[in-house]
């Protein structure tokens, strides 16, 4: 799998929600080829435009206020909803009503400040309400004869949603009677999921089960920001890769999420998996290790991000748009940050 980014500053500001500020945002497009017969560990690091943006005044533990806004979303639509420490909420459109988004949970005055709304990134956004993607269809509404998209559910069960896309049409039955079998369709219970949220903080993957030429998928959109929260309570995680450019180790903020090694052992550690291109990984940990007892100039060096194989220090080894971490140390729930000059983007 490869990516080539294209990035553009946006000159033009998005609409907004009446009563908020329109900002201009970076913008542009990224190209993933998807090889075929493979799993292509992939991920979305471009999201849709603004929507609403703002700071919300009160709250309650279900609802959130923003005093200066008169919210006005597409009902039926799921909506994103960021924050600057990097959680994030999925609400619908009718939970947006004048000055209130309502029926949520868990809400606390740790999320009253600043805010910014997008239109969730969805299977019909960033492949083609069509499939314009072009990644290979069933003409029978069998998912074995098609390629699949594996996206993470994301509670800790280590399970996915299988989703395909179908050019079946029933010409046989009466019309009244005809299945409804085209579109991007749940492998599992053939329901009809144009609109199957696509969560970029997880990645996915693209199985390629059908496909015998390479795919290039192009996502536009623009960039985000600001920092991300990432969770992994799998031994397995997959993580997305947010940021489409600049985005290292070093500057990812993971040494602090993650378990690291005092003895420069990545048995020890918690470590990141990133596709090398080629069917394997780049295993990497975070060490601690500082070597006291040889004298200064025979010292080890082995302090930071280590390639788990070779031992070489890797801090700029930059984040492809998906990978797993290996978790050996407790959960995690921790921030990914953005490189810092997307600061004065």
């Amino acid at each position: 799998m490869k990516t080539t980014i294209y990035s553009i500053l946006a000159a033009a500001a998005c609409g907004m929600a009446f009563g908020q500020t329109a900002y201009t945002t970076p913008v542009g497009y990224e190209t993933v080829t998807l090889a075929p017969g493979t799993f292509n560990l992939t991920g979305v690091r471009l999201f849709n435009p603004q929507v609403a943006a703002g700071t919300f005044d009160s709250n309650t533990t279900t609802t959130l206020v923003d005093n200066q806004v008169t919210f006005s979303l597409i009902s039926t639509k799921n909506y994103i909803v960021e924050f600057p420490s990097g959680a994030t909420i999925t609400a619908l459109g009718s939970d947006f009503a004048g000055t209130t988004l309502s029926n949520l949970t868990g809400i606390n005055a740790s999320f009253l400040g600043n805010y910014v709304v997008r239109e969730a990134l969805t299977i019909s956004s960033v492949f083609g309400s069509a499939n314009q993607a072009g990644i290979a269809a069933s003409a029978n509404a069998n998912p074995v004869e098609a390629d699949i998209i594996w996206l993470p559910l994301g509670d800790g069960s280590g399970n996915y949603t299988q989703v395909f896309y179908s050019t079946f049409e029933d010409t046989e039955a009466a019309p009244e009677n005809r299945l409804d079998y085209f579109g991007w369709l749940n492998a599992g219970t053939f329901a009809k999921v144009p609109n199957e949220v696509i969560y970029p903080e997880r990645g996915f993957f693209v199985q390629t089960q059908a496909s015998v030429n390479p795919i290039v998928l192009t996502v536009k959109g623009e960039v985000k920001k600001t920092a991300t929260t990432i969770i992994g309570n799998d031994g397995f995680s997959l993580v997305g890769g947010i940021f489409p450019a600049g985005a290292t180790l070093s500057n990812s903020g993971l040494s602090s999420v993650l378990q690291g090694s005092a003895n420069a052992n990545p048995v020890e550690a918690d470590k990141i998996l990133l596709p090398d291109g080629v069917g394997g990984f780049v295993q990497c940990f975070y060490s601690t290790f500082i070597d006291t007892e040889a004298a200064p100039e025979n010292q080890l060096d082995y302090f930071g991000w280590l390639n788990a194989g070779t031992f070489a220090k890797i801090p700029n080894q930059a984040l492809t748009p998906a990978y797993f971490i290996e978790r050996v140390g407790p959960n995690i729930i921790g921030t990914h940050t953005q490189p810092s000059f997307y600061n004065n983007l």
